[in-house]
Formats: C-alpha cells, sequence, structure tokens
C-alpha cells in the first residue's frame, strides 16, 4: 500500500464536521438513511478497543512474546556480547537515548542473545518484543499498539503510527527489542523518549549502521566454545574420544551456535549417523555449498542447508505428521503461531507429541515445549522456526496448507466470534495470507469475501484497507459487481478515517457501477452514505 498521499493531507477533516455512525440496535439507521446489506452487516457490530489510560500503559504487565529459541542452559560464550548490550541499554545516563544493533548470519545466535539479555535483567528493565521478519514496521506497530490495548483504527499512516507511539513510550521507559530486522523502515518503531532503550537485530551490517551508529558483530563461536556447546546439548551422549571430529564437523558449520545444536540433536536421534565423522561425511556427500550472507557486506559461509535437510528427512522417518507439521506452521506469519491456536487448528490428539518430535531435532524455536504445552493457556507462548529453515520449507507450494489455515482462521474469526481480544493476535496471520496470494486473483477474492467484514467489525482498518487494494488491482474493468463491493467498503474505511473527498469518490464510481447494473438496492445504499459525508460538508440542499 502507498502512504505517501497520506502524508501530504494527514487530517482531510480539518474544518469539517465528523461523521459519528451509530452501532448496535440504531445500526443503518442514521440521518434517516438505510444502509445497504453489506453496512448493515458491518455496522451491527460495535468497533475495537478504546486507548486505556492516555499512554500511561504499565509495561510490566503487557505479555511478553518470550524469545524462546533454546534452553538457557545451553548458552555458551557471548560474554562480551552481554556485557556490551549492558553498557549501553542498562549503564549508559538516563539523559541519553540508546539504539543499538547486533548483526551477524543466520544462525548466528542473535534471536537467542536478545533471549538471555532479557532474561537475565527483567528485574532491572521492563522489556517489550516485536518480530518483524520481511513484514513492514507499520503492520509491526500496530501489532504492538494492539497488544498494549490502544485504539488503532484511525491509524491510516506510518505518520500516524508514530505519533500513537509517541504517546506509548512518554509514559513507563522500558527495553523495546526489535528482531530479525530486514528492511530500514523499522526506524519508525525507535523511541525517541530518554526513558527508553531499544535493540535491533539483523543479519544486515549495511542495515544495522543504518539504524544506529552503536553496532556490535556477532561472530562465530570459538573453537572451545563450540565443544561446550556440543557437550550441554548431548549430555551423556557426548564421547570426549570424538573431540577432534566434533571440532571439525563444527568448523564445516561455520561454529554457528543454531548449526552446532542442529547437528547435536540429530546425533542423538539418528539410528544411523551417530558419531560427529560420520555425519560430517555424509554432508560432504550433500554438498557443503556456500554462500553469500544477507547482502553483500557479510563473509562466505559454508549453508546449513544440508543439514537442515538432513534434518527434515529424519523427521520424516520417525514421523510424517510431525514433518507435515512443519508445513502448516510455515504457512503462518514469520513469527509462528501461538501454541494455543497452533492446536486449536490442528486438532488430532496427537498434535502435542508430534509437536515434541518436532523440537527434539531442534526443529522449533520454543524452549522448553512440554512445559509450554503444559501453560499454554497462559501467557503468550509462541512457535516458530528458524529464518533459514522457514525459508527453506517455504519453497514448496503449500498451497493446501494456506487454505486450511484460511478455513481455520473464518471458522475462528468469523464463525466464532467469542472471546475475540484473545483471538485478534490471528489477524496477522490474515495479513500473511494475502501476501503470500499476492497476484493470485481467485485465493485474494476468496480471502476477502471471508475475512474483509472481520477485519473492520474490530477496526483493524488498515489490514482491510490493504485487503481491498490489493483485490481491487486484480480486478478487471468489466468486473462490475465485485468492483462496486470494493469501492462500497473502502469508502467506509476511508469515511472513518476522515478522508471524505476520497471516500466520496469511491462511492461516485459505486453509483456509476450501480446504475449500469441496474442495482437499486445498491445504489440506494450509495446515495445514503454520500449524504452522510454532504451533510458533514454542510451541503445540506444537496
Amino acid at each position: 500500500m502507498d502512504f505517501s498521499k497520506f502524508f501530504e493531507n494527514p487530517s482531510a477533516t480539518e474544518g469539517k464536521v465528523n461523521i459519528n455512525i451509530e452501532v448496535g440496535e440504531n445500526a443503518g439507521k442514521v440521518a434517516g438513511i438505510e444502509f445497504g446489506p453489506v453496512a448493515q452487516l458491518i455496522l451491527q457490530q460495535p468497533s475495537g478497543k478504546v486507548c486505556q489510560g492516555s499512554g500511561k500503559v504499565d509495561i510490566a504487565e503487557v505479555p511478553f512474546e518470550k524469545l524462546r529459541v533454546g534452553s538457557e542452559e545451553e548458552f555458551v560464550g557471548r560474554k562480551d556480547a552481554l556485557a556490551w548490550l549492558k553498557t549501553y541499554l542498562l549503564d549508559r545516563p538516563v539523559n541519553s537515548v540508546a539504539v543499538v544493533s547486533v548483526h551477524g548470519a543466520g544462525g548466528m545466535g542473535k534471536t537467542f542473545l536478545a533471549h538471555v539479555f532479557a532474561s537475565q535483567y527483567r528485574e532491572k528493565a521492563a522489556f517489550l518484543e516485536v518480530h518483524l521478519g520481511e513484514r513492514t514496521a507499520f503492520d509491526a506497530g500496530l501489532e504492538l499498539l494492539d497488544r498494549m490495548g490502544w485504539k488503532t483504527d484511525h491509524i491510516d499512516s506510518p505518520k500516524r503510527l508514530q505519533e500513537a507511539l509517541l504517546d506509548v513510550y512518554a509514559g513507563q521507559g522500558g527495553i523495546l527489542i526489535l528482531d530479525d530486522v530486514c528492511k530500514e523502515d523499522a526506524q519508525i518503531l525507535l523511541p525517541a523518549s530518554l526513558k527508553w532503550r531499544a535493540m535491533i537485530t539483523t543479519r544486515s551490517k549495511s542495515l544495522a549502521q543504518k539504524l544506529t551508529k552503536q553496532v556490535f558483530a556477532l561472530d562465530s563461536l570459538q573453537e572451545g566454545e563450540a565443544i561446550e556447546l556440543f557437550r550441554k546439548v548431548l549430555g551423556s551422549d557426548y564421547d570426549p574420544k570424538e573431540e577432534k571430529d566434533y571440532c571439525e564437523l563444527a568448523e564445516s558449520l561455520a561454529r554457528r551456535p543454531y548449526g552446532i545444536r542442529l547437528a547435536a540433536e540429530s546425533l542423538k536421534t539418528s539410528l544411523t549417523l551417530t558419531s560427529p565423522a560420520r555425519l560430517l561425511e555424509y554432508l560432504k556427500t550433500q554438498g557443503l555449498v556456500e554462500y553469500h550472507g544477507y547482502d553483500e557486506d557479510q563473509q562466505t559461509l559454508p549453508s546449513l542447508r544440508p543439514l537442515l535437510e538432513h534434518c527434515l528427512r529424519q523427521l520424516e522417518a520417525k514421523s510424517a505428521r510431525s514433518r507435515q507439521l512443519l508445513n502448516f506452521l510455515a504457512a503462518c506469519s514469520d513469527d509462528g503461531m501461538e501454541i494455543a491456536h497452533f492446536l486449536d487448528w490442528q486438532s488430532e490428539a496427537q498434535t502435542e507429541h508430534e509437536l515434541i518430535a518436532a523440537q527434539d531435532l531442534g526443529l522449533l524455536l520454543v524452549e522448553k515445549i512440554r512445559s509450554s504445552l503444559e501453560k499454554r493457556d497462559g501467557g503468550r507462548i509462541r512457535i516458530r522456526m528458524h529464518t533459514d529453515l522457514l525459508t527453506l520449507i517455504r519453497e514448496g507450494e503449500l498451497a493446501e496448507e494456506r487454505k486450511s489455515l484460511q478455513t481455520y482462521l473464518h471458522r475462528t474469526l468469523v464463525l466464532s466470534p467469542q472471546d475475540m481480544e484473545r483471538k485478534r493476535e490471528l489477524q496477522k496471520q490474515i495479513v500473511e495470507l494475502y501476501t503470500c496470494y499476492k497476484n493470485d486473483r481467485d485465493k485474494i477474492e476468496s480471502l476477502y469475501w471471508d475475512l474483509w467484514g472481520h477485519l473492520y467489525r474490530t477496526s483493524s482498518l488498515t489490514w482491510a484497507y490493504e485487503l481491498g487494494e490489493a483485490l481491487r488491482l486484480l480486478c478487471e474493468e468489466d468486473d462490475l459487481a465485485t468492483l462496486q463491493g470494493i469501492y462500497g467498503n473502502q469508502a467506509l474505511i476511508l469515511k472513518a478515517w476522515g478522508k471524505l473527498d476520497e471516500a466520496m469518490t469511491l462511492l461516485k464510481k459505486e453509483e456509476q457501477i450501480c446504475e449500469q447494473l441496474g442495482d437499486r438496492a445498491g445504489l440506494s445504499s450509495c446515495y445514503g452514505n454520500q449524504a452522510l459525508i454532504l451533510h458533514a460538508w454542510g451541503k445540506l440542499d444537496e
């Protein structure tokens, strides 16, 4: 979505009367005007949350999405990184703004480092964490506000998002963690308040340097640290006599913590490749290809792909259902899904055991999945995959998995709207779907008619507008019936944002289509909405 036009005229209602549309039993009877069936459906539901407390939010009460990527007992080395973070994020004078970046290749342990830092110092500071990945900072910011109980239906541009975040950051201070940043637009989320600090993790050195001058490069583990990590993960399965082979295996993986952890878990569960020498020999037969890092400023490293493919084959041999669950998880947003929702979606009785099988191979980023499953009704415990594994699995089509996700979202959000506050977290999955569908007209249209009304009713207007624009751009000019519905619905959102000129333009287009189709009911609804805008402009004669 192009937000540039909103920067030029952030308040289209200056000097004009705002439209206040009633909801509930008076819905559809505003100013004596009856709305059409689409508007009636929408107006029957109240809008979303109300801002809680003029920017005075208790950060300690905001659910912290723990960066569950491994047991803290397995954290080795990185003492210099932890000391550096403490210096810049905790020991700096109160009257200074601190933003730091930690960059490194995939698998170096950036997210794990952030998790350990937050865990160690949670008594000294409040932490807020948001995972960005490939999504826009605007979407991530809306999610952050929603988690904190702020109303977001009026936020239609990055500029208004920043204004809302200013109110949030003006309250209690804390440390914001922006995890897996891929785009420069993340800067709109950074706090400018002296009460706040921010930590960014990214694969890109150049991006890290653009966002802040305080940059820490996370490099490979030392040889001794790599051996220590093997010992911790393998436990009693570690054989000191094979230490040289462990060193060579670690070297082949560039001594990245994630690669070492995967290799160790594979050795523990494999029925054939049970020694580091045999595993290394096997990986060499698959080709230890090298790849350039996230961008041109990163060194060339051995790819983890052969090891990831080996682990997936191991899981497939152990449980085809466990392997299939990873495909379903890959259909979700980059930061995965809360365990409670995932189990509700994958309702088979054995799902919990199948997830544990995947975790035993280190393929799920969750600290202790058994205890997490037991506590899934409390907190926001999420399962997701490492970016490299997610990228590998998404090379498949995942058509059935995404279709299943859409069906689940429709059933959960539209047909069973109880406990909606708990379910609003699922809305990011709608965004993931229409991002993936891209140029597929049929799939976008199906998603639109399934879930647009839900997004509107829950005041998720930006996402509703983006979904409408995605469908409009794919429509043929002669698809009048679909365009009629889109124009009318987009006009409703623009009216809610106070962009009355743009709303009227769309309503005029809707009017022309209704006349072409001979749709009297649609024409009546369109005239009613136009009358509301004319009333707001004071043009009562018209």
